[in-house]
């Protein structure tokens, strides 16, 4: 389900042990736009990239199920890009191309996961947002067009001003249902 892919990608890309450092996420979203992408990463890329189109279309013609649709398949297309492309094993390698590939990994991961809790915030409007602050995205970040891709990070830090530290983590967030 939805919520499910949600919750999955974002708790495997934001523990401790991959190290995430968001600050750096508004520079790779520029690389990654002036350079061709690796081709590893060119199929959750080019979801992204047309996401926002897909969704809007649905959601203003009322077919809010379609919209959630496309929404869930790309996300299911980022679960799968992290899962091919083990930040787990990048992480304990210390060279320098492995944790540059790690922080782009991450960040293909992390910006499906901005763009779907934006998109999805007039459904879940308190753990969309509450999962936004564990992005560090600041407010102003939070609409419409900060979906497209790599548009949301210009303002994150790893210690963004406007945005109170969440109490809850990603896990007690979304718990799993028995």
């Amino acid at each position: 389900d939805l919520v499910g892919q949600l919750a999955n990608l974002a708790s495997r890309c934001l523990s401790d042990r991959l190290g995430a450092d968001l600050a750096l996420f508004a520079k790779i979203a520029d690389q990654q736009q002036q350079a061709s992408p690796d081709k590893r990463d060119l199929e959750l890329r080019d979801a992204l990239v047309a996401l926002p189109d897909k969704v809007k279309q649905q959601f203003d013609k009322s077919e809010f199920g379609r919209g959630l649709s496309y929404i869930f398949d790309t996300l299911a297309v980022a679960n799968k890009h992290i899962s091919d492309n083990e930040p787990w094993k990048l992480v304990k390698n210390d060279d320098a191309e492995s944790q540059a590939r790690l922080q782009v990994v991450l960040f293909y991961s992390l910006e499906a996961v901005r763009i779907a809790a934006i998109m999805l915030q007039p459904v879940m409007p308190d753990k969309t947002s509450l999962l936004l602050d564990h992005l560090h995205v600041a407010r102003q970040d939070r609409d419409w067009s900060k979906t497209r891709f790599g548009s949301g990070w210009t303002g994150v830090s790893s210690d963004s001003a406007d945005i109170e530290k969440p109490k809850e983590s990603i896990s007690q967030l979304f718990p799993k249902l028995a």
